[in-house]
């Protein structure tokens, strides 16, 4: 009898190993499948794809515009920082050299110089620095001006043309004496702008003689 037990036992092993095993085989092909199923699902149609472009496309072409203007209006802002920083400088050399300098505006050239009057006489012949503006887009100007007064108390200073001390020419001169203030007290103003058009900017500088004084006005 125990013989018959012990028969029936180790029949029943392989059975259940085989069970178990099916078992498990059953699992693993139901995560494959499942997987595999995933990984199908993974992806985008060709409808998709293109409502995705057109919709960049769009943003592109409003957006274009306006970083454009921004980053011409960034240049103009630039070029009128170097252009105070030289007014700062020719200021400075006048003050500690005790003698005469002058910045010049050259609108043809596109173009600022500081020059120092070494022996007195005026004529300013010595060549202290050059510096073109920034960027090609960039320029002194409008002629027509800054198109608005200038804040109090500034408002006095002539805006109606791009430098007020030009007397309607291409150059003209911002003469420093000894003390840092502008020869005969001479107040006035130089605009920058965005030649391109691209956006409205200008700026000025605009600069108040018996004092030294000079401030940066932007007007969009």
């Amino acid at each position: 009898m125990s013989s018959r037990r012990a028969l029936v036992t180790r029949d029943l092993i392989p059975l259940q190993y085989k069970i178990s095993s099916c078992s498990r085989n059953d699992r693993n092909e139901s995560r494959n499948e499942s997987r595999n199923k995933s990984r199908g699902e993974i992806g985008f149609t060709l409808i998709e794809v293109m409502v995705v472009a057109a919709i960049i496309g769009i943003v592109a072409i409003i957006a274009t515009p306006n970083l454009i203007g921004y980053y011409r209006s960034s240049q103009v802002g630039a070029a009128m920082r170097e252009f105070y920083g030289g007014f700062i400088e020719a200021q400075g050399f006048a003050r500690s050299t005790t003698l005469p300098h002058q910045i010049v505006v050259d609108r043809a050239n596109q173009q600022w110089h500081i020059r120092k009057d070494s022996d007195r006489d005026g004529n300013y012949e010595t060549l202290i620095k050059t510096k073109t503006l920034s960027a090609t887009e960039v320029g002194f100007g409008p002629t027509a001006g800054y198109g608005a007064n200038f804040p109090v108390p500034y408002n006095g200073i002539a805006s109606s043309s791009w430098c007020s001390f030009c007397g309607g020419g291409n150059t003209g001169n911002i003469n420093f004496i000894e003390d840092g203030t502008v020869l005969n007290g001479t107040s006035g103003a130089v605009l920058i702008y965005d030649a391109s058009g691209t956006s409205a900017r200008i700026d000025a500088l605009v600069f108040v003689g018996a004092s030294g004084d000079a401030r940066i006005f932007r007007r969009n």
